[in-house]
C-alpha cells in the first residue's frame, strides 16, 4: 500500500529541482533621456519592465516606483507618474512599457537625474538582467543661462587708436542671481597674437582678462571696447 505513495513523492520531487524563480527587471528597451527642448524628438520616453522564467501557474506582481533620490520632481518636471502596479500573468513574459512625458517649464534647472526602482515583488524576485531593479535616466533642460558673443563693431582695428566694441548677450538670465563671465582677450602661443598693453588695451580694464556681469533678470547686452596701440613696430 505504501508503494504508490512513494512513487508519487519521487515523481514530484525532481520537478522542483528544475523550478526557477521568476525575475523582473528594467529592460534595455527603456529610453535613456528626455529633453525639454521641443526641437529634440525626446519629450517623452518609455520605461520597460521584463520578466524571465514566468511562473506557469501563478502571476508575478511588482511596483514600479519613482525614487525620492531623484532631482526631478514627479508631477512638476514630468507629468504625474506615481507608482505603476505591474502584473505578469501566469506563463506570460510580455514586456510592459510605461511612458513619461516631460514638462517644458521656464526654470533653469540643468540636467535633472531620475531614478526608478522595482519594489514589492510577489511571486518572483528582482532580476539582474539588463538594468536590474534600478533604472537611471534624466531630463535635459532648455532654460539654462547661456552667454555668447552678439556683435563686433570692427573685426580689425588700426594700431593708432582704432577701436572695436565687442558685445555679449545672455539667454535665459537667472531671476535671482547675477551671471558673471570672464573673457580672455589674449591668446599666448596662438601665433601672430596681439599682446595686451603693447598692441591693444581694453577700456576700463587693467589686464587682458575682462569680467562681465549681467544683473539678475536682465537680458541687456554687455559690451567692452578694445583700442589699438601704436608700438612703432612693423
Amino acid at each position: 500500500m505504501n508503494t504508490p505513495l512513494n512513487l508519487v513523492f519521487l515523481f514530484l520531487f525532481p520537478i522542483c529541482l528544475w523550478c526557477q524563480q521568476p525575475s523582473v527587471y528594467f529592460t534595455f528597451n527603456s529610453d535613456f533621456e528626455m529633453y525639454e527642448d521641443p526641437n529634440f524628438q525626446g519629450q517623452s520616453m518609455n520605461i520597460c519592465v521584463g520578466i524571465t522564467n514566468p511562473d506557469p501557474i501563478n502571476p508575478t506582481t511588482t511596483d514600479l516606483e519613482f525614487s525620492n533620490n531623484s532631482q526631478a520632481i514627479d508631477g512638476t518636471d514630468f507629468l504625474a507618474f506615481g507608482t505603476q502596479n505591474i502584473t505578469f500573468l501566469a506563463g506570460d513574459d510580455t514586456e510592459q512599457c510605461f511612458t513619461l512625458t516631460v514638462v517644458d517649464d521656464l526654470e533653469a534647472e540643468g540636467f535633472e537625474e531620475m531614478f526608478f526602482d522595482l519594489t514589492n515583488v510577489v511571486g518572483g524576485e528582482i532580476g539582474t538582467e539588463d538594468f536590474g531593479g534600478t533604472f537611471y535616466t534624466g531630463i535635459y533642460d532648455d532654460d539654462n543661462t547661456q552667454v555668447d558673443f552678439s556683435s563686433f563693431s570692427n573685426y580689425f582695428i588700426d594700431e593708432n587708436g582704432g577701436t572695436s566694441e565687442i558685445c555679449l548677450s545672455v539667454i535665459n538670465p537667472s531671476v535671482n542671481n547675477s551671471t558673471i563671465v570672464e573673457v580672455q582677450t589674449s591668446c599666448i602661443g596662438c601665433g601672430g597674437h596681439a599682446t595686451y598693453g603693447t598692441d591693444y588695451e581694453v577700456m576700463g580694464s587693467a589686464s587682458s582678462l575682462i569680467t562681465i556681469e549681467f544683473p539678475a533678470n536682465s537680458s541687456t547686452d554687455k559690451c567692452f571696447t578694445i583700442t589699438g596701440l601704436d608700438d612703432n613696430l612693423d
